[in-house]
């Protein structure tokens, strides 16, 4: 007697692995091509919607583990990352302070304002 052994695959989970991540990819790529004009051009919810695919489920799913990891310390509050210099309203950062050269064209008091 003759031994028949037949596999039948409903699916090839590498290669469904694979194409999702290929799909994200490109999703998070298209999201930083855009970045600059959300605000602009495109909202958050568009982005969020339309290029990421999000549900509203998922999109609420989200916003509650952000907020948790935030809580708990797991991630930095994006608005508390602010660079210090960047800041607009600090003025407590040293400025950079031009030499007083007398062949110099450049007024110091311009040149700690940034003002050459």
């Amino acid at each position: 007697m003759r031994t028949h052994i037949q596999f039948d695959y409903v699916a090839d989970n590498y290669f469904t692995e694979l194409k999702e991540i290929e799909i994200r990819n490109e999703r998070m790529n298209q999201v930083n091509v855009m970045d600059p004009y959300v605000g602009k051009y495109f909202s958050v919810e568009y982005m969020r919607r339309q290029v990421l695919k999000q549900t509203e489920q998922e999109i609420k799913e989200i916003d509650e583990q952000i907020e948790s990891e935030m809580e708990s310390g797991v991630i930095a509050d994006p608005a508390a990352e602010m660079d210090p210099a960047m800041d607009a309203g600090n003025e407590g950062a040293p400025a950079e302070v031009a030499t007083a050269d007398p062949q110099s064209a450049v007024d110091p008091s311009d040149a700690r304002r940034g003002e050459f």
